[in-house]
């Protein structure tokens, strides 16, 4: 189904490919996503949309519509807060692990609906999971650009993504299966208790180093969190993938138990938002520079510039 988009819209998110902008639905009379992805030579957004179509659960974004043009392919979706999880935790007064487990756990959710249609999500940076309101927890996985059909066994497939969210063996071109996302559920994990990105390096190289090699410190992780969630990323950080715990495993591990035990002893684990807040700010800072100029001119934008017209582009 084409939707047909009119009024003005303003951008809210620009990555290196894409850019997303609230736009109005014509026939709904309601306010939607739509993701703009500029055509490059290996990607076309094509692939995204076939992979979107055929998924339906409530962890995961709902696609509406999608529309090709000469120069860029158009994804219509289902409007939801527009604030990621970090960001969410990040504004906060203060927060806790009990908040973060209700996060992971409808990751994990939503990473096990996927493996089941033999999808891998492979690069889960922290702004691709969005809090569905800002009353409540719920959250869905957004941005299926990496995501690729992997079957059963595990299968070689090539992204250009980020280094630091990317598991040992899609940087060094090995198969991948459903274990390369657990890793990412790790590094999520990981970002949201200390404000650090586990493997970050001072530049590509010993990036990929501190990955390949599973270089990170507990040291980073903020006072106060507990014994379990290390154990956790102990059991999701290891190189070779089928020494990881499988999603099924993740959702059974007591770091993630529902005993009244855990849920007390998550609940006193309370942070301030300082280093999360920080580590936002970089992180969304680094996202917006990498947007390549030439994409907004095309779409007739500017990056001083928030609003036009539709028509402009459609």
């Amino acid at each position: 189904m084409f939707l047909t988009l009119s009024k003005t819209f303003s951008y809210f998110h620009r990555g290196r490919f894409s850019v997303v902008l609230n736009v109005w639905v014509k026939e709904s009379n309601t306010s939607s996503i739509a993701k703009v992805i500029q055509k490059a030579k290996d990607y076309d957004g094509r692939q995204e949309y076939e992979m979107m179509k055929s998924l339906c659960h409530e962890r995961v974004v709902s696609l509406l519509s999608a529309s090709y043009h000469q120069d860029k392919t158009v994804l219509v979706m289902e409007k939801l807060s527009g604030v990621d999880v970090m960001s969410y935790l990040a504004l906060r007064h203060d927060y806790n692990e009990e908040m973060v487990v209700t996060i992971i756990k409808q990751v994990l959710e939503a990473l096990d609906y996927l493996h089941f249609r033999e999808i891998c999500y492979i690069e889960l940076q922290p702004d691709n999971v969005v809090m569905v309101n800002l009353r409540d927890s719920d959250i869905k996985l957004v941005d299926f650009g990496c995501a690729r059909r992997v079957p059963k066994p595990g299968a070689k497939v090539q992204v250009a993504g980020t280094p630091e969210y990317l598991a040992p063996e899609v940087l060094k071109n090995e198969e991948v299966s459903t274990l390369t996302d657990v890793w990412c559920v790790g590094v999520l994990t990981y970002i949201l208790l200390s404000g650090v990105s586990p493997f970050a390096g001072r530049d590509e190289e010993e990036t990929r180093e501190n990955v390949q090699f599973v270089r990170y410190h507990f040291d980073n992780m903020l006072p106060d969190t507990t014994s379990e969630v290390t154990r956790f990323l102990l059991n999701i950080f290891k190189q070779c993938p089928i020494k990881r715990l499988t999603v099924e495993e993740c959702l059974e591990h007591k770091w993630l138990a529902p005993s009244e035990y855990m849920i007390m002893k998550r609940e006193s684990a309370r942070f301030l938002p300082d280093r999360l807040a920080s580590f936002a700010k970089r992180f969304h800072s680094a996202k917006y520079e990498a947007m390549d100029p030439e994409m907004l001119i095309s779409l007739g934008m500017s990056s001083s510039k928030t609003d036009m017209k539709v028509d402009e582009f459609l």
